[in-house]
């Protein structure tokens, strides 16, 4: 049985969630992809899609199908992308997944710079402070603070940071500075949260090569880094970031470090899905990222 290229139009179909949404990405219409499914699935003598009013989805060996195909789709387009940068100019579209408060302030501007210089590509920038499934979503890269515990991905470190503990000198005057990190539990703490406000609140430190988690009391949270700085800033409570976000404030005395000793080293990374060949497009933006990153 020789393979058929109307397997393109099942993954379509399958990526992009229904017959219309594929016509459209593949430029045909939408009876046109309904008949090349159905002609692949009367040729393989299997049901791959499970057809409703509101929604398709796979049968078992339609997933398993799927699978299979995808990754030949991926190496079409990858090779595809390696002929049309085969003049070492990237193009094409860039997809990327920053989270919030890093991305805005020291990424975004790394892109606009990449945009200017290379012509020929596209960015399309998912600013969030969800972690999006690269592979599920799509995405080219991601930019990720601390650990990658998805072993289907590749990290490129881009740089390193801490996370410390500071307070305005406001703050400290009036409700004193902590001497060790079990004293947080009586201060007034500012909780980078993306599940809000709980009893149950640690921040972790390390100190001498040792780890320890300490309960500390929320009474501000909230998922972007910006609204914590400003009310740190205004001498609100204690925050809990890493130093890169509050370097300038520390440096100008808008801000000041508490508990010294203790800080989370961690590390800021690029992360993106394993392929055997790193499409030039990727490659060239961690290469960017690297020689405009001052941190």
């Amino acid at each position: 049985m020789k393979p058929e290229v109307n397997f393109i139009e099942f993954v379509t179909v399958v990526d992009e969630g229904s017959f219309s949404n594929a016509a459209l990405k593949l430029g045909v219409s939408k009876s046109h992809v309904s008949k090349q499914i159905s002609r692949l699935e009367r040729r393989l003598r299997v049901q791959l899609l499970r057809r409703s009013t509101r929604k398709l989805s796979l049968t078992d060996v339609g997933k398993a199908y799927y699978e299979r195909c995808a990754r030949i789709v991926d190496d079409i387009r990858e090779a595809e992308s390696l002929i049309l940068e085969a003049d070492g100019v990237p193009q094409g579209i860039l997809n990327l997944s920053l989270p919030n408060t890093f991305g805005e302030r020291f990424i975004v501007p790394i892109i606009s710079d990449f945009i200017l210089k290379y012509r020929r590509l596209k960015v399309n920038t998912i600013i969030s402070t969800r972690n999006a499934d690269l592979i599920d979503e799509g995405l080219d890269l991601a930019i990720r603070i601390g650990d990658i515990p998805d072993s289907r991905l590749v990290a490129r470190k881009l740089c390193e940071t801490q996370w410390i503990v500071c307070g305005s000198p406001d703050y400290l005057t009036t409700y004193g500075v902590p001497k060790h990190p079990n004293d947080l539990q009586n201060h007034l703490c500012l909780v980078f949260s993306l599940y809000g406000i709980s009893d149950d609140i640690t921040w972790t430190l390390r100190a001498q090569n040792k780890s320890e988690k300490f309960h500390v009391q929320g009474i501000f949270c909230s998922n972007d880094g910006n609204a914590l700085l400003s009310a740190v800033r205004k001498g609100v409570g204690l925050v809990y970031l890493p130093e890169i976000f509050v370097a300038d404030d520390l440096a100008s005395g808008t801000l000041s470090r508490v508990l010294n000793d203790w800080a989370l080293p961690t590390c800021i990374s690029a992360i993106y899905p394993y392929s055997r060949h790193l499409s030039p497009k990727v490659r060239t933006f961690i290469d960017f990222l690297l020689e405009r990153l001052e941190i």
